[in-house]
C-alpha cells in the first residue's frame, strides 16, 4: 500500500481504536494489523503520517493534535472526552477534504 493510499485509507475514527496492551503500558498494538509497536513509537508515526485534530461529533469543538507525544498519552490513557463522548481524531487528510 503506498503512502498515499494508507492516508487515505484509515480515517481517525478506526487509529484510535490502538490502545497499550495489558501488562505492558510501554506496547500498543496496531489497529490493522495486530503488530506489536512501541508506544512512542506508534505516536510518532502515525502522528508523523496522519496528524490532524480531534473533534466532538456533538458540540464541534475542535481540539488540535499537537504532538505525538499527546497522541502517546491518548494510546495509554484514553482519548479526550467532550459532551460526555470521546472526541474523534480527524486525520489532516480528513479535515483537507472537506474543504471546498
Amino acid at each position: 500500500m503506498t503512502r498515499n493510499e494508507l492516508l487515505r485509507g484509515f480515517p481517525g475514527r478506526e487509529l484510535q481504536t490502538m490502545r497499550t496492551i495489558p501488562g505492558d503500558l510501554n506496547k500498543v498494538k496496531c489497529f490493522c494489523c495486530e503488530q506489536t509497536l512501541d508506544i512512542n513509537e506508534a505516536g510518532k508515526r502515525f502522528y508523523d503520517d496522519f496528524k490532524g485534530s480531534m473533534q466532538c461529533d456533538v458540540c464541534n469543538r475542535a481540539a488540535p493534535l499537537d504532538s505525538p507525544e499527546v497522541l502517546t498519552t491518548y494510546f495509554s490513557a484514553g482519548f479526550p472526552q467532550c459532551c460526555g463522548k470521546t472526541m474523534t481524531w480527524k486525520t489532516q487528510f480528513e479535515l483537507e477534504s472537506d474543504l471546498p
